[in-house]
This record gives C-alpha cells, sequence and structure tokens, in this order.
C-alpha cells in the first residue's frame, strides 16, 4: 500500500470512530419482544359535596312574627339591645329589669279594605298640664275630632305633620281641630320649647295600641286575614332627622295568634 493511500485510510477510520453510533435496525428478535409499558395515573375518586356548616345562625327579621294558637290575638314585646343611649332621654324609657321599651305605637291596617272595622266617631283630647302634654301620644280614627285645653294659666299648641294648626289657650279654654288626614301630628310649644313634644297618630281605624312598661303590647282579637303591622317610637334612632316606622306582614288563619318581637337599637 502507498503511503498516501495509509493515511486516508487512518484518516477515515479517526472520523468514523469520533461519530455518534447509530442504533441498529430492530431484529426480528426485538420485534418479538414485549415493550416496556408505563404506569397509569388511576382517576381521581369524585369528592363527595361537602356537608353544610352549621351553627350559623340564620339572620332575624326585625319585627319577627311567630304564629302561635291563640286565636285571633296578636300580642307582643319591644326591647332594646345593645348599648343604651347615654345620658338617657325623655323620649326612650327603657326598663331596667327588662330592657323593654314603653310608648310604642303599634297598629295594623287590613289588606282587605271591606275588613276594616268602623268605630264611631268620637273626640280625642290632648291637654297642657304641669308643664307636658297629656297624654304623650295619642291614637285617633280619621275623622275623630281633637279638643285641646288646658289647666295651666296659659298654654300653647302648634301642630305640623298630618294636620296644621296653632291655639294658645288661657286656663279653663278649649277648641277643637277636625282630624280629617291620615299620619303623623307632632304637637310643639313656641311659649315653653323645652316642653316635650305630644304625638297624634291618625289611622284608618284604631286597631292599635301603645307598649307597656315592660314593653309588652296586645292588640284587640282580630279575624282571620292579611294585614300590614306597623310599629313606630320617637326615640327610636334619635340621631336622624325622622324617626322610623318598621312595618311587617302579618297572615292569620282561622285559629292562628301571633307573637310579635321588635328590637330597637342605635346600631346601623
Amino acid at each position: 500500500m502507498k503511503p498516501r493511500h495509509g493515511l486516508a485510510l487512518l484518516f477515515c477510520l479517526m472520523i468514523g470512530c469520533a461519530r455518534a453510533p447509530v442504533s441498529s435496525s430492530p431484529s426480528d428478535a426485538d420485534k418479538d419482544r414485549p415493550s416496556a409499558v408505563l404506569p397509569v395515573a388511576k382517576p381521581t375518586p369524585a369528592k363527595k359535596q361537602d356537608a353544610p356548616v352549621k351553627g350559623i345562625a340564620k339572620p332575624r327579621d326585625n319585627p319577627e312574627i311567630v304564629r302561635n294558637s291563640e286565636r285571633g290575638i296578636i300580642r307582643g314585646v319591644v326591647r332594646w339591645e345593645g348599648v343604651e343611649p347615654t345620658p338617657p332621654t325623655r323620649r326612650l324609657r327603657i326598663d331596667a329589669a327588662t330592657h323593654g321599651v314603653a310608648q310604642t305605637v303599634v297598629w295594623l291596617t287590613p289588606s282587605d279594605k271591606k275588613m276594616k272595622p268602623v268605630f264611631p266617631m268620637k273626640t280625642v283630647q290632648l291637654s297642657a298640664e304641669q308643664g307636658e302634654y297629656r297624654p304623650h301620644i295619642l291614637l285617633a280614627q280619621k275623622g275623630n275630632t281633637l279638643e285641646l285645653r288646658t289647666v295651666e294659666d296659659r298654654a300653647d299648641f302648634q301642630a305640623i305633620g298630618a294636620a296644621t294648626f296653632s291655639a294658645t289657650l288661657q286656663r279653663g279654654d278649649r277648641q277643637t281641630f277636625p282630624l280629617s288626614s291620615l299620619g303623623l301630628i307632632e304637637v310643639r310649644s313656641q311659649l315653653e320649647p323645652a316642653r316635650l313634644s305630644a304625638y297624634i297618630w291618625v289611622l284608618d281605624s284604631v286597631l292599635g295600641t301603645l307598649s307597656e312598661k315592660d314593653g309588652q303590647f296586645r292588640l284587640p282579637p282580630m279575624p282571620a286575614g292579611e294585614y300590614e303591622l306597623m310599629l313606630w317610637h320617637e326615640g327610636w334612632r334619635s340621631n336622624e332627622a325622622k324617626p322610623r316606622t318598621a312595618r311587617a306582614r302579618l297572615s292569620l288563619g282561622a285559629n292562628d295568634g301571633a307573637e310579635v318581637r321588635w328590637v330597637l337599637t342605635e346600631k346601623k
């Protein structure tokens, strides 16, 4: 072999050794050999739906109405909840023992106007006595007559709201005004600005009452039907321009009664 040819052969061998080995094609024996099987992940079983969380109190309606078997009787209680206003005010009287709220006006309005009881027309009285208007809160029926009187030497009555009038009376004087519009009348004094206002609620029919010192109240027996229950207190939300009125639907069956619970608080 010539030297030139030997160098060329040696160079080719060196190049071939540097190359990556080429895999040979599978033989017939390799074809029959089973291939490796990769493990397949099992599907995650569906989780059962979580059980509902227990122990969370349902939000309380306010006022809350609980039906009972006291046929036609609607009774209830008004209580204060939370921190009491300081200093105490004459407009909000909270019983120390029961936290009941006195002087809450509670009344019913039948949904069916044909059911509305008709009361005889009468005269209701508001008097100025010993630096106060008495009664402090008065319920009247539309069409009633309001009679003003005083046992003081001199007293004035300035009305705003569902009726407007102005009267200044001497001891023994009397003056009357018709109550022809529904709603709230507030009676104030200009002669004695410190005198606590009086309130007159003029209703379609006098299906109402006032809560006692302990916050308890009871309405006259009512026939079955649909009613709108209204509650109002002059000292509730005293930080607002006007006291609020709470309302709720009330349904009475033939043998049903109802217990009403209303909670007052200054919390928003």
